[in-house]
């Protein structure tokens, strides 16, 4: 019974696997047969193509003729392959009639491309000057083509250039783009061309226009600079400022040419006038929660200061606060002054002033983590007078919130692609209401990695308070926080860690080239 079953089932296997084979067979001798009636097909095109060389537009006309088609026949009878007979005058004939008498505005690309690439084959002098127009045409719509695109022009003159773009029919077609505002290769080649002092198109005025009635004022710090120049159009400052306000927020340029304009008013006997102006520069300085960077941004941040460290003695506590915060990023960024103005401060409302002494920790934590000097003498001095740091050994992850100030996200992605990996142990100085002021490796993984960790307990670790200490500095030793490289394959073992560690396990190695390295602060401590 069981042998029956058996040859049953073998049969039924069998079976299966001939009709597989039968409808392999039957496919590909229908691809075939479709194949041979194709080159079948074009092979007519081609006669009929070669009885009509001088009248090819009765064959395009015809009612069969498929535009598609007709560019492989243009194919093969340059070639002289697939049955066609090699009429290279016969193909390019095509080709331009299938490009159409306007190449700028052709919607067939392939076939513009094809056409050059014919007249560089044939190479004599008259195809040679064909190819260099259709090269040209190609750059303006922005079409690769034998190796270059947009810009690439070899052996072009910047006069061919712009003798080249400023030429009617040329103008026309970019003025199309850029009246549509569309952006892209065109739009940039005709406002370049109203930019450029030496092109027949050169027109500021009209640059400025365009960008004052575009929605998003994409520009704006190129057309304020004519507009402040007043050498190629009538100098107009309200113009200019009306058009920088969209810009600046956004743009170092724009702060750069802002400022000028606004700073006068800082000095005005009108509070209303002198508060809006300051309210507009502060929004510039500070834009991107302090992100932004540039000489123009660091020019306003400096016109500003003398106020912020005139808000530092204002009866307003909270005014002093949010001073004090904007002092010690400017004092990380190595502004000159800032720190010699707010350490007096920090002084002050660590040693006499409680309100503002959650305040100071957080400054002195800030400048600390970026090596400030004055800041490490100051928490030395303050040390000292709350009679130094009591020791209170090795903390554990369930301390404060160490447990959860990291995430995958906080390996260094210079390290993992360097494959860097191990445990990093650190002591620290924190502060009274629980804030990591200062750090110190003790057990390095190298100098990514040791900084990573310092940054991360300086910027999260929160609530590291303890008892018994009556409003003392406290000094102890981190969980070890140990960085290991994940693994790419399900159940690969990785690394074990010491018990008690903190881990910071990276993605898989697979997927961590893709990203762009991050620059870590280091903290400066005591060595």
């Amino acid at each position: 019974m069981n042998g029956k079953i058996l040859a049953a089932s073998l049969a039924l296997v069998l079976s299966a696997q001939l009709s597989a084979s039968v409808i392999a067979i039957a496919e590909t001798k229908l691809d075939w047969r479709k194949e041979a009636k194709e080159t079948r097909t074009l092979a007519r095109w081609c006669a009929k193509m070669a009885w009509h060389k001088n009248n090819l537009s009765k064959v395009f006309a015809h009612k069969k003729a498929n535009m598609d088609q007709l560019s492989e026949v243009a194919s093969r009878i340059f070639d002289g392959k697939g049955g066609c007979q090699q009429n290279r005058a016969l193909a390019i004939a095509m080709m331009e009639k299938l490009v159409g008498p306007d190449p700028l505005t052709t919607e067939r690309p392939d076939d513009l491309r094809s056409l050059t690439w014919y007249h560089d084959e044939i190479g004599t002098p008259q195809s040679k000057s064909r190819a260099k127009v259709l090269r040209q045409t190609m750059w303006l719509r922005g079409e690769v083509y034998a190796g270059f695109v947009n810009s690439d022009l070899p052996n072009w003159s910047a006069e061919e250039i712009r003798a080249l773009i400023a030429s009617d029919p040329v103008w026309r077609y970019l003025s199309y783009y850029a009246g549509r505002n569309v952006g892209g290769h065109q739009t940039s080649l005709y406002e370049n061309a109203l930019l450029d002092p030496l092109s027949p198109r050169h027109d500021p005025a009209k640059y400025v226009a365009r960008v004052e009635a575009s929605e998003h004022k994409l520009g704006a710090a190129t057309a304020a600079h004519y507009l402040l120049d007043g050498k190629y159009m009538p100098r107009d400052v309200a113009r200019a400022e009306a058009l920088l306000k969209w810009q600046a927020p956004f743009e170092d340029a724009a702060r750069a040419l802002i400022l000028p304009l606004i700073a006068p008013r800082l000095e005005s006997k009108d509070t209303v006038v002198r508060d809006a102006a300051f309210a507009q520069l502060a929004l510039y300085a500070n834009s991107g929660q302090w992100g932004a960077s540039g000489p123009g941004t660091d020019a306003i941040r400096a016109r500003l200061m003398p106020f912020y460290i005139a808000d530092l003695k204002s009866a307003d506590l909270t005014k002093q606060a949010k001073a004090a915060d904007i002092l010690a990023f400017y004092a990380a960024r190595k502004m000159p002054g800032a720190d010699t103005a707010l350490i007096p401060w920090l002084k002050k409302n660590l040693w006499n002033d409680p309100v503002n002494r959650q305040v100071a920790w957080n400054n002195l934590s800030w400048l600390m983590r970026e090596g400030n000097a004055a800041a490490a003498k100051l928490l030395e001095a303050d040390m000292a007078r709350t009679h130094g740091a009591v020791d209170v050994g090795q903390l554990t992850v369930e301390h404060g919130n160490l447990a959860r100030i990291t995430t995958e996200n906080d390996y260094p992605p210079r390290a993992a692609r360097n494959e860097e990996q191990g445990i990093v142990e650190a002591s620290v100085i924190i502060s009274p209401d629980g804030r990591v002021i200062q750090g110190q490796i003790t057990r390095s993984a190298g100098s990514s990695l040791d900084a990573e960790w310092l940054s991360l307990v300086q910027r999260r670790a929160r609530k590291l308070t303890f008892p018994n200490t009556d409003g003392r500095y406290v000094k102890a030793k981190l969980p070890p926080v140990h960085f290991k490289l994940g693994a790419c394959e399900s159940g690969s073992e990785l690394a074990k860690s010491p018990p008690g560690a903190i881990v910071v396990v990276a993605r898989c190695l697979e997927n961590r080239f893709h990203h762009a390295p991050v620059p870590v602060s280091t903290l400066s401590s005591k060595k």
